[in-house]
C-alpha cells in the first residue's frame, strides 16, 4: 500500500490539538462523531481507525479514534464500519439538465465521430420548442442532483440550461435537494446569431448581480461563455470585463481545446466546427479571427487571469500548457466522455508534472454512463496507473473545491470547514487506496453534518 504521507504532508500534532481545543473534556450538545476504518482528510495523512467530529454543520476535529474518544464521552456516534471517510466528492463539470439523456441512444452513438452532428442531435432529443421544456429541464436537474448524491457527490460545477427563466429553473430544481452547486449560466451566439448572445448576457448579468457569491446557503452562480466556436473573442472579453467589475467573485467556466479543430475555426472559420454552422444554415460572416489556439485566445482576453475553469483541454498545442501553468489555471478532465468520443490520449500526466491543478468531471449523461465522479477517478487509475493515489484523490476533492471558489468551505476534512462527508465501503482489512480500484462499495453521504 502506498504512503499518503508524502502527498499530504502535514504535522500530526495540530489535528490532535483541534480535537482537544475545540471540544474540551466534556461532550457538548450537537456534537456527532463519525468513525470508520479509514479517514482521508486529503490535506493530511490518511488515518487508520479514525473519526470526524461534527459540531452541527461544521467539522471540529479529525483524528485517530483513540485520541478523539478521551474527550467525547456522551457524543452522538455513528460508525461507517469498513469504509473510507472522504470529503464529499466534487464533480467539477457536468450538465444536470441533460440527465434524461443516455449514452445508449443508438442514433447519437452513430454520430460520435461527427461532433457537430452529435451536438445537433442533443437539441433534437431535448425538444426545446415544446411548451413543457422548462419543466422538463427542472426535473432533469433535480434527478441529476439526486443521482449525484447517491454516488457520494456533494458539490457540482453545473452548466445551467439556456432558458429565459434559467435562474428560476435552477433554484426550483435544487430547492429540495441538499447538494452544493456552482451553477454557470451559459452564453452562446456568434456570427448571424450574435444577437442571441447579447440578449442572454443581459439577463445573466442581472441574475449574477442579484445573487452575489456566498449570499445563498449552498447555491452560487457564475457565467459560462460556451466555447471558442460558439462565442466570439469580443464576447469572451465582455464576460471578463463584467467579472472584473464584480471584484473577481464571479465564477467563470468554458469549454476549451475540447476538439482538435478549434484552432482552424479561430484562425479561418474553417474545419469541423465551421461545418456545424453550414449544417444549420447560419452565416459566420463578420466573425473576428484569432491567430492562435483556444487557450491563447482565452489568455488574450483575460479568462486565465480571472481564474476561469477550463473544461476538457483535450488538445492543447504549442505553449498552451505553459500558459495554463503560469496562470495557475484550473482544468477539468472528463475521462469517460473522453473515451466516448475516442479522443487522443489526454495530457493529464504532463499537466500534473507542470503543477496544473486538474479536476475531474463527468460531463453530461449524454456522453457518460452516470454522474459518478469516483468512477471517473477509477477510469484515470486504469488508464494512467502511474498517478499517485493521493494526487488522484485531490482531483475529485480539494482541486475542484478551489477551482469553484469553495476551497475555504469544502474539499478537505479540516476543522472549520462544512461537514460534507462521503463514506465509501471497502471491505474488511483493506487499504484506503482500494476505493480507486474497486467498482463496488456502498456510498453514504452527510451534508453539513446530516445524513442524506
Amino acid at each position: 500500500m502506498s504512503d499518503i504521507t508524502d502527498a499530504y504532508a502535514r504535522p500530526e500534532e495540530p489535528t490532535r490539538h483541534a480535537a482537544r481545543d475545540e471540544t474540551g473534556s466534556h461532550a457538548r450538545s450537537g456534537l456527532k462523531l463519525l468513525t470508520a476504518a479509514w479517514v482521508c482528510p486529503v490535506d493530511a495523512p490518511a488515518i487508520e481507525r479514525g473519526g470526524v467530529l461534527f459540531d452541527g454543520p461544521t467539522i471540529r476535529a479529525v483524528d485517530r479514534l483513540d485520541r478523539l474518544e478521551r474527550h467525547l464521552a456522551g457524543a452522538i456516534r455513528e460508525d461507517a464500519g469498513d469504509a473510507v471517510l472522504l470529503p464529499g466528492l466534487i464533480n467539477a463539470h457536468t450538465h444536470l439538465c441533460l440527465s434524461d439523456l443516455s449514452t445508449s441512444d443508438p442514433e447519437a452513438n452513430g454520430l460520435r465521430n461527427d461532433f457537430g452532428a452529435w451536438l445537433l442531435s442533443i437539441g433534437k432529443r431535448l425538444k426545446p420548442t415544446e411548451a413543457d421544456y422548462a419543466d422538463r429541464m427542472t426535473e432533469a436537474m433535480r434527478r441529476g442532483a439526486k443521482e449525484s448524491l447517491e454516488h457520494g457527490v456533494t458539490c457540482v460545477g453545473d452548466i445551467a440550461p439556456r432558458l429565459a427563466e434559467a435562474d428560476v429553473c435552477v433554484e426550483r430544481a435544487l430547492s429540495d435537494v441538499p447538494i452544493r452547486c456552482v451553477s454557470f449560466f451559459e452564453l452562446l451566439g456568434l456570427g448571424e446569431m450574435r444577437g442571441a448572445f447579447t440578449e442572454q448576457f443581459e439577463r445573466v448579468r442581472r441574475w449574477v448581480v442579484e445573487r452575489p457569491f456566498g449570499a445563498m446557503r449552498r447555491l452560487n452562480v457564475g457565467i459560462s461563455p460556451h466555447a471558442p466556436y460558439t462565442v466570439d473573442v469580443e464576447g469572451f472579453a465582455e464576460v471578463v470585463d463584467f467579472a472584473r467589475q464584480g471584484g473577481g467573485r464571479v465564477p467563470l467556466m468554458t469549454h476549451a481545446a475540447e476538439h482538435a479543430g478549434e484552432e482552424d475555426f479561430l484562425r479561418e472559420s474553417s474545419g469541423a466546427m465551421a461545418a456545424l454552422y453550414q449544417k444549420i444554415g447560419r452565416s459566420l460572416a463578420g466573425v473576428s479571427r484569432f491567430d492562435g489556439t483556444s487557450i491563447g485566445m482565452l489568455d488574450s482576453v483575460g479568462m486565465l487571469e480571472m481564474g476561469a475553469v477550463l473544461a476538457h483541454v483535450n488538445y492543447p498545442t504549442g505553449d498552451d500548457l505553459d500558459l495554463l501553468a503560469r496562470h495557475g489555471a484550473a482544468v477539468v478532465y472528463c475521462p469517460r466522455t473522453h473515451e466516448y468520443f475516442g479522443h487522443a490520449v489526454h495530457p493529464i500526466e504532463r499537466m500534473m508534472e507542470m503543477g496544473i491543478a486538474v479536476s475531474l468531471g463527468t460531463d453530461s449523461r449524454a456522453s457518460s454512463p452516470d454522474l459518478d465522479v469516483l468512477s471517473e477517478a477509477r477510469c484515470v487509475r486504469r488508464k494512467f496507473p502511474g498517478i499517485d493515489p493521493g494526487r488522484l484523490l485531490q482531483t475529485i476533492t480539494s482541486n475542484p473545491a478551489r477551482a469553484l471558489g469553495l476551497g475555504e468551505v469544502v474539499g478537505t476534512l479540516s476543522p472549520g470547514k462544512r461537514a460534507d462527508v462521503c463514506a465509501v465501503g471497502i471491505g474488511a482489512g483493506r487499504g484506503w487506496e482500494t476505493i480507486l480500484d474497486d467498482v463496488s462499495g456502498e456510498r453514504a453521504v452527510w451534508i453539513e453534518g446530516e445524513r442524506v
